[in-house]
């Protein structure tokens, strides 16, 4: 049997002004595409980063999950 090892591809290391621009556009209900290309990351690590974050009580859920309620235009 092969072991698979998922996510090999994505990078996993954050710097602190990263994740406080993460926080601070989750916060203010940004879409994460529009947080991903903020920082200029793949939407699935932002994802992924978001995930461990509310897991670990760093954020708080909010109204509109991963597609926010930020005002367009």
């Amino acid at each position: 049997m092969a072991l698979y090892i998922m996510l090999q591809d994505y990078d996993f290391s954050w710097k602190s002004k990263e994740i406080e621009a993460v926080k601070m556009q989750w916060a203010e209900g940004v879409p994460i595409n529009e947080i991903a290309a903020s920082i200029k990351r793949p939407i699935k690590e932002v994802f992924l980063l978001i995930y461990d974050l509310l897991d670990n009580g760093q954020l708080e859920k909010r109204e509109g999950s991963i597609y926010g309620m930020a005002k367009s235009g």
